[in-house]
């Protein structure tokens, strides 16, 4: 968990996950009063989708910032929110633990799946902190990886999860109420999702499931060899297990995905 441990050079990855993870996100935040003339930024945007929503929910007087470490991730997004013709959006190239941004410039801090792959998200904590007016909220959504299961006529899909677990931090779903405390925030709120796939052919969001974990196996792969977690064949045959994944209908896949948002 020292560093950033997937190969993102295709962002297919990141633009499939997305068809199944973006209704969890959107459903999470529908709890949450968007007005107009809202600043927003959105931390580790990935390219973009979830910076897009917020600058259409915040409509043309307000405005949302997507910061990502990735270049490629920021050209994408740029000409994604082009093509949209999203007008009051804006993307820049930024490490999350240290945005190029005032004090108290944003209504709506945003940060998800991120905090997971670093070493010091409690640093990523504070700062969303710093970037956020008095009374404005702080976002954070990330999923609990130790309680993901498979149960499927191969016992071997459940190899994936476990590569997941010893990559990123399994805890970080469920540690976050703890870490908005520390960053000292009152009361925050806390919504569980529990994404489930099953049935996958015929479901364009449970394919998407399935295809975004087969996608996540060969962008680990390098890392996953590097720290003798497995060898070429063994994720070989954890990668044809997803590809039959779904073809029973005892075959069922379940993650958990946590929420957590506060007022500063």
């Amino acid at each position: 968990m020292s560093s950033y441990l997937i190969d993102e050079s295709n962002s297919e990855r990141l633009r499939t996950r997305n068809t199944w993870l973006n209704p969890l996100t959107e459903q999470a935040l529908s709890g949450i009063t968007f007005d107009s003339g809202m600043k927003c930024i959105d931390l580790g945007c990935g390219i973009g989708d979830m910076t897009c929503l917020l600058a259409r929910k915040v409509m043309h007087s307000g405005s949302a910032t997507g910061v990502d470490i990735n270049s490629e991730f920021i050209r994408v997004a740029k000409k994604h929110a082009q093509s949209k013709s999203i007008n009051n959006v804006y993307f820049t190239r930024c490490d999350v633990h240290n945005v190029a941004a005032a004090d108290e410039s944003f209504d709506f801090v945003f940060c998800r799946t991120v905090l997971m792959h670093l070493t010091r998200p409690l640093s990523v904590l504070h700062e969303m902190r710093r970037l956020a007016k008095v009374g404005g909220i702080v976002f954070v959504q990330e999923h609990d990886l130790a309680s993901w299961y498979c149960k499927s006529f191969d016992k071997k899909c459940n190899k994936l999860f476990e590569y997941y677990c010893r990559l990123f931090n399994p805890y970080m779903g469920r540690s976050l109420v703890g870490l908005f405390k520390k960053a000292k925030f009152e009361d925050p709120e806390v919504q569980v999702q529990c994404h489930i796939v099953y049935r996958c052919e015929g479901d364009p969001t449970k394919a998407a499931s399935k295809q975004a974990h087969l996608l996540n196996l060969e962008a680990m792969k390098s890392a996953i060899l590097a720290k003798g977690y497995a060898t070429i064949s063994e994720i070989e045959t954890v990668r044809r297990c997803w590809e039959r994944f779904g073809e029973r209908d005892s075959d069922i896949a379940i993650g958990p995905t946590m929420s957590v948002w506060a007022r500063k």
